[in-house]
């Protein structure tokens, strides 16, 4: 059985240096199954310019021992980027670890600012066999990077929650004869209408359970983050299967250069391919630069899979409010009512 420990940390401004950059970490987490396992950090710059070549240390320690140390350059992290740190370990039975995640100062912050440097968490391995189990830690403390480490008396708090944007207007009567601002469908196809980023059929209908494809989505998407491609935008031959001339591809081509979608080894992107939940987990991610491994109870979801890192997204978000708690179902095709309830979901967090 997997013993899992999955912490998302969310520091403020206030723990954060004065600094040309303002890097910080945003998350960090931890599992291990048997003796073995691995932590992840997200380190992120929310500051106006590039950070210069600080370094990102995780340490996992046990008292008065540094019992793991890695070490990774950042590089020049541009303005609200991201680098996700993944370090892999080996732990002994019935020991009492703690994890530290340290920013090198080293031309970001003064040699005497240490403020960015944390001890996250005690944890113990007291069994390789017990259940899965999730908790979300606070940071008990700050140290110096050469501090010897003493055990440190660690706070718990639930599992962060995500605050609901109180500016979202829901219409009082609705657009779509087939919805009613009564129900979580109705209200979020409803505000995404009123904001142009989704519209309903030639009839007049929402059609929540018609799928969505491809170039549907790369619309969706941007006009979410209130991103507006330039309509002279062409494909001029990047993808092999997109037609200049159709509806969709500014859009397309704006996403691509976004970040947010890609095409395929054979030169197409397919848009009228249907798109499945882990795809759309990983687009809603980049576009709105969401953190990585938060925590979740998904049994389909292995840590070797490619979209590991955005399944936690769908449990922090609530982005499916109607599916099983454990059960992610990563190749579901996606349909109009739940992309609307998720991308509402994501609009009422910001």
């Amino acid at each position: 059985m997997k013993k899992t420990f999955l912490i998302l940390i969310a520091l403020t401004t206030t723990q954060v240096a004065s600094a040309q950059t303002d890097l910080y970490i945003e998350s960090v987490g931890y599992q291990y199954q048997g003796t073995t396992g691995y932590v992840h950090t997200n380190i992120c710059n929310r500051g106006t310019t590039p950070n210069k070549t600080p370094r990102a240390h995780i340490r996992i320690m046990r008292e008065g021992v540094w019992n793991v140390t890695e070490i990774q350059n950042i590089g020049n992290l541009g303005q609200n980027r991201c680098y996700n740190m993944k370090v892999n370990y080996g732990l002994s039975a019935s020991q009492t670890y703690q994890i530290a995640v340290l920013l090198d100062p080293k031309e970001q912050l003064s040699d005497s600012d240490r403020s960015n440097n944390y001890v996250i968490a005690d944890f113990s391995t007291t069994s390789h066999t017990a259940s899965k189990t999730s908790a979300s830690i606070s940071p008990s403390d700050n140290i110096d990077e050469f501090d010897e480490y003493r055990t440190q008396t660690t706070s718990t708090s639930p599992k962060t929650q995500t605050t609901t944007n109180t500016n979202i207007e829901i219409p009082t009567v609705s657009a779509f004869p087939d919805t009613t601002v009564e129900t979580l469908e109705g209200q979020a196809a409803n505000v995404l209408q009123q904001r142009n980023i989704i519209q309903g059929y030639p009839d007049g209908e929402f059609k929540g359970s018609q799928s969505v494809n491809r170039a549907e989505i790369a619309k969706f998407i941007l006009l979410a983050k209130e991103i507006t491609p330039l309509p002279t935008l062409r494909n001029n031959g990047l993808f092999t299967d997109v037609e200049d001339g159709q509806w969709y591809v500014p859009y397309v081509i704006q996403a691509k250069r976004q970040g947010i979608l890609s095409g395929y080894p054979d030169g197409s992107f397919r848009p009228a391919a249907t798109v499945n939940t882990v795809e759309f987990l990983k687009i809603i991610t980049k576009t709105f630069d969401l953190p990585e491994y938060l925590a979740h109870d998904y049994t389909d979801v292995s840590e070797n899979d490619w979209f590991a890192p955005y399944a936690g997204v769908a449990t922090q978000y609530n982005l499916f409010p109607e599916r099983s708690s454990d059960q992610l179902s990563p190749g579901r095709e996606l349909t109009r009512k739940e992309v609307a309830i998720a991308i509402y979901k994501i609009l009422q967090a910001q």
